[in-house]
């Protein structure tokens, strides 16, 4: 059998007639299976972390070497309204004339300082 020969069976046996009622069940198939999945998803519980109010950050002991940069375990711009671990890449971009050290994450929250969102001491 030649190859004209099987494609001249093809065109009599009319596949765009079964194809496209084929496609369609499959689209739906896929569609049906892809909303239960959905579903799924949905039914399991997300993720949170919560810490207490009063909740305080230490660094762990490796990394007590990394406060000499700051001269304490947070450092702050005088001119800013956010502080930072001396290891992150912020505490590192401040001018020394313009660095404000504190002992702890405590000490620079009581002078009004948030902690960076980006910065976590540990980098």
């Amino acid at each position: 059998m030649t190859i004209l020969e099987v494609a001249e069976k093809l065109k009599r046996l009319h596949l765009k007639e079964f194809l496209v009622p084929t496609l369609i069940v499959l689209v739906g198939i896929a569609s049906f299976c892809l909303g239960r999945l959905s579903v799924l998803e949905m039914g399991k519980p997300s993720l949170s972390i919560s810490y207490p109010e009063n909740y305080e950050r230490t660094l762990p002991a490796a990394a007590e070497g990394l406060t000499a940069l700051g001269g304490g375990a947070v450092v702050a711009s005088k001119n800013g309204t956010r502080y930072f671990y001396p290891d992150c890449s912020g505490a590192k971009g401040i001018s020394e004339s313009n660095r404000v050290s504190f002992p702890s994450a405590q000490e620079a929250r009581k002078a009004g300082y948030l902690p960076a969102a980006h910065c976590n001491g540990l980098q």
